[in-house]
């Protein structure tokens, strides 16, 4: 049996995270729907690149876009953001 590792995964970078929750509370629902779904292909791609399988690369953006969306409502009700 054997794990495959993640170098790095981003969604223990609570920094980046925060930044794209962020982002997306100060654009249109649409256009913050958009962003996600291009910073996931975009990370999606660069794991493919590195040789990441696909299972792995699958459940990484899950995470990630599980701990942006988090993030997101942690900025709208705590911060005041707008969504």
């Amino acid at each position: 049996m054997s794990a495959t590792v993640i170098p790095f995964p981003r969604v223990k970078n609570r920094a980046f995270v925060t930044r794209h929750a962020t982002r997306m509370t100060q654009m249109a629902p649409d256009k913050g729907e958009a962003h996600l779904r291009r910073l996931l292909d975009q990370q999606m791609d660069v794991m493919r690149r590195r040789g990441i399988p696909e299972p792995a690369i699958v459940d990484e953006a899950r995470a990630v876009e599980a701990a942006i969306r988090a993030a997101l409502w942690h900025v709208v009700i705590f911060e005041g953001g707008s969504a």
